[in-house]
């Protein structure tokens, strides 16, 4: 069988280096939610230099007004949510901005009494719209269309007094594609980065 994953990466438009920091999942009417934690660093052209500018996905949650403590993640069916610690604030997937698309090429995993441990390794799509116009990226404040590789580990551990612990982790070292970001530029901009996050949580088994 084989499990329903949830994995994580981090969005951003411009050449990018993800970091990883310490976030708290959150369960939220019993699924787990992944946060996204990300930097992201642009190279665009000015004053006939290079120059460097950053976002992140506080960038993101302020672009559109969330308020602070505010996270984004990755929950049920690969979709991109704000979150709280207890509430789902909104669905950026079903909102037509962002897009987190793993399609797996190999898979390997051990099943046990209640539970398993579960990898696969493929390619990652992510890709963000930040005025929902995925048809012409030009015309959004953001735009980014990436792609590159990833491996993704998850666990679930034996049932007990009703439930179980959960566990994901994933990481993706050469993302690569173009994007926009009128902050700095009204030009298409190449994009290059990796990133990496993990997050455990209890869950309620379902009969």
């Amino acid at each position: 069988m084989k499990p329903t994953r949830i994995l994580m990466c981090a969005v951003a438009a411009g050449a990018m280096a993800f970091v990883s920091h310490p976030a708290q999942a959150a369960v939220i009417n019993n699924n787990l939610y992944v946060p996204l934690n990300f930097k992201a660093t642009v190279s665009y052209v000015k004053n006939n230099k290079i120059t460097k500018a950053t976002i992140t996905s506080k960038t993101i949650l302020k672009y559109y007004d969330y308020a602070k403590g505010a996270q984004l993640a990755v929950g049920p069916g690969n979709q991109v949510f704000a979150i709280s610690k207890t509430a789902v604030l909104g669905n950026l997937t079903t909102a037509g901005e962002f897009y987190f698309i793993p399609d797996d090429k190999i898979q390997a995993g051990t099943e046990y009494a209640n539970g398993y441990n579960y990898t696969d390794a493929g390619t990652l799509a992510v890709d963000f719209y930040s005025n929902g116009d995925s048809d012409f990226p030009e015309d959004n404040d953001y735009a980014l269309l990436l792609t590159g590789n990833y491996t993704y580990t998850e666990s679930v551990s034996a049932r007990k007094s009703g439930s179980y612990n959960k566990s994901s982790k994933f990481g993706s070292a050469n993302l690569g594609g173009t994007g926009y970001d009128s902050d700095v530029s009204d030009v298409e901009l190449p994009m290059s980065g990796n990133g990496s996050g993990s997050a455990s949580g209890k869950l309620q088994a379902v009969p």
